[in-house]
């Protein structure tokens, strides 16, 4: 039995097989071009391509999840459209001849060092933001499929090294139990979109995926911010107890919230 120790993201529990997401992130090397207008025009369609399908990822989300979890898409394809942000990334491509991926690799890395240096959490967090989009729009410029497939159909406890909230809407939810990330902060996008969804959650355990396989029994305790792999007999005696307690008590409150709303002094709310 291993316990690790990391940030709680998402409150919840869960007892289920650990499974490994396997990323194929790239690392752009620098190549000249031949026309640099056309690697802009390269460039520009794979990020319209990427705006639109943001679009069509929002509305999808808005109609199954709401609002909440919606609006956060929608923050992305804002960052995917604006111009400005990409301003001196084609400046670099047309100026200095180079590929436009590797142009927004340096770019990138220069815009999330100054997120990261603020000391308003939020405002760190949103380094993230930046990160997953140019991210995204790196892989697709070098052809890498943004689908993400887990083998089997029973639910799993993901683990990651991160998870964009792109990622978290476009794994079926029916197999997502809990996800744990090596990176990541309270107030990222993924943390608000675990909340929303009711998907128990863990951040910020450094070094997890090299003790996890993959196919182990885990066990997560998103409110303690506590990961417990291959759990021995009291470790599941625990959970399965703790797991008793919170039916009954939403047993309770659910019965509750469907009594009248009573004043100390008898009247109706």
């Amino acid at each position: 039995m291993t316990e690790i120790q990391g940030l709680s993201g998402a409150r919840g529990q869960a007892l289920l097989p650990a499974a490994v997401l396997s990323r194929r992130d790239v690392a752009p090397r620098r190549r000249e071009v031949d026309d640099p207008e056309a690697e802009v025009e390269r460039f520009q369609t794979v990020r319209r391509g990427y705006a639109e399908e943001l679009d069509a990822l929002y509305e999808k989300t808005l109609a199954e999840t709401g609002d909440g979890a919606a609006d956060i898409i929608k923050a992305y394809a804002v960052i995917a459209r604006d111009d400005f942000f990409f301003k001196k990334t084609l400046r670099q491509v047309r100026t200095g001849g180079i590929n436009a991926d590797y142009a927004l690799a340096l770019e990138r890395d220069k815009v999330c060092e100054k997120f990261a240096a603020m000391e308003d959490p939020y405002m760190k967090a949103r380094a993230d933001d930046i990160r997953n989009v140019c991210g995204e729009l790196i892989r697709r410029m070098n052809g890498v499929s943004p689908d993400i497939r887990l083998s089997g159909d029973a639910p799993v406890i993901l683990v990651a090294e991160d998870l964009t909230p792109e990622d978290t809407i476009r794994i079926d939810k029916r197999r997502l139990g809990g996800f744990v990330t090596e990176r990541g902060g309270v107030t990222s996008h993924a943390v608000i979109l675990a909340k929303t969804l009711g998907i128990p959650a863990i951040l910020g355990l450094e070094g997890v995926l090299g003790q996890v396989s993959g196919g182990e029994t885990a066990l997560l305790y998103g409110e303690e911010g506590r990961l417990i792999l291959s759990p021995d007999g009291e470790a599941l005696a625990q959970f399965r107890a703790d797991r008793e307690r919170h039916a009954r008590r939403g047993a309770r409150l659910a019965a509750a919230a469907l009594a009248p709303a009573l004043a100390p002094d008898g009247r109706t709310v």
